[in-house]
């Protein structure tokens, strides 16, 4: 709550307020003018304020697919602090005034911020100092976005004993990678079938060899990677 009102604070003096030097690589002075933020770009900005007592602040827009993981690792580079907040996507430079952030974090030295997005959309990120203290705005901040993932497996709900099953699955949000398929029976521990390869559209089929009647559970999991975020799937089927 304490920083949501010096969030509300900075966005009072905000409309007073619109004027700075901007210093390197810079975001809007408003969400309508507000850039793309670099991912995976090691960024530094920061700004001046033009007259004493005014504030210094850089709005940038964020595009996030619905449950993909945002990790911020930001740092103030002049020992001022450095504030940001983030806004849902529908927020305007009309709105931002009547709504609280969806999150604030602050600091003088260096902090790591991680945020899911709720829903998909550009969400406006407020980075900014102290509410008219007239101190410059100096900061590093390093964005990294990790793509949901979701596999998943269909097959036959019932096989022969001594048979070859098709399995049949999908990652979605991925065009390339692999994923690693397993089978087990009911009596036995899990056994790596092997490390398939996706098609372009995320799809992938392998065969289960099965014996004996019973319950038997296929699995295909994805690790992960640099851009998107580890899933798993299980399938279970009956043989007779």
């Amino acid at each position: 709550m304490k920083r949501l009102l010096v969030a509300a604070a900075f966005l009072s003096s905000l409309a007073i307020s619109m004027s700075a030097v901007a210093l390197g690589d810079d975001g809007g002075q408003d969400i309508a003018s507000a850039s793309e933020l670099p991912i995976a770009t090691h960024l530094v900005s920061g700004c001046v304020p033009a007259r004493t007592f005014d504030d210094c602040h850089q709005f940038w827009r964020l595009s996030l697919q619905k449950s993909s993981k945002l990790v911020i690792d930001y740092g103030s580079t002049n020992t001022y602090d450095v504030s940001l907040a983030m806004y849902g996507p529908k927020v305007t430079d009309y709105t931002i005034h009547d709504v609280d952030p969806l999150w604030t974090d602050r600091t003088d030295t260096k902090h790591e911020v991680v945020f899911v997005a709720p829903i998909t959309g550009r969400y406006p990120l407020l980075i900014h100092n102290c509410s008219g203290c007239g101190n410059p705005l100096a900061y590093e901040l390093t964005a990294h976005v990790y793509q949901y993932t979701h596999v998943m497996l269909t097959g036959p709900r019932v096989a022969r004993a001594q048979s070859a099953v098709t399995i049949t699955g999908r990652v979605s949000g991925l065009v390339s990678g692999k994923v690693n398929v397993q089978s087990r029976s009911i009596r036995t521990p899990w056994k790596t079938l092997g490390l398939l390869s996706l098609r372009r559209n995320g799809s992938f089929v392998f065969k289960v060899h099965v014996g004996a009647p019973g319950t038997y559970r296929v699995r295909a999991v994805f690790y992960g990677d640099g851009g998107h975020l580890p899933s798993s799937a299980i399938y279970s089927f009956s043989v007779v």
